[in-house]
């Protein structure tokens, strides 16, 4: 499908919000935008086996990643464990089997060296950058 300007549109929208009072407004924005209802994944619907004791409480942006590392490096027995640096730091386990068995948020690589520049005297003043080789 395209708009009038020529700009191919997505046929098919997949939500995968961590927002829970966002969610509905963008979905209503996509529907306005690209005349396309959004497919909101949680873990009722993502497709994935999930052991954690309270399956609601898993994030689906988690729970995404975790079906697109198993999709991609896992399945055929291999279990695969997928970390996603971003505002928080996340681990999460998918077993050999194909069923998420949980994982672990941490705080991300910034909220981290903030936390650190600000507590520890020795490291005052640091700033990240990539080493020059």
């Amino acid at each position: 499908m395209e708009d009038v300007s020529g700009v191919v549109l997505a046929s098919v929208v997949v939500l995968a919000s961590v927002v829970p009072p966002l969610t509905s407004t963008v979905a209503e924005m996509v529907r306005g935008a690209c005349s396309r209802d959004t497919l909101v994944i949680d873990a009722t619907n993502v497709g994935l086996p999930i052991e954690y004791q309270a399956p609601g409480d898993v994030g689906a942006d988690r729970l995404v990643n975790a079906v697109a590392a198993l999709e991609t490096f896992g399945g055929h027995g291999r279990p695969v464990i997928v970390v996603n640096f971003g505002t928080a730091t996340t681990f999460d386990v998918v077993s050999a089997g194909g069923r998420y068995i949980g994982g672990v948020i941490c705080p991300g690589v910034e909220i981290s060296a903030d936390a650190l520049f600000q507590r520890a005297v020795g490291c005052l003043g640091l700033t990240s950058a990539v080493p020059i080789r």
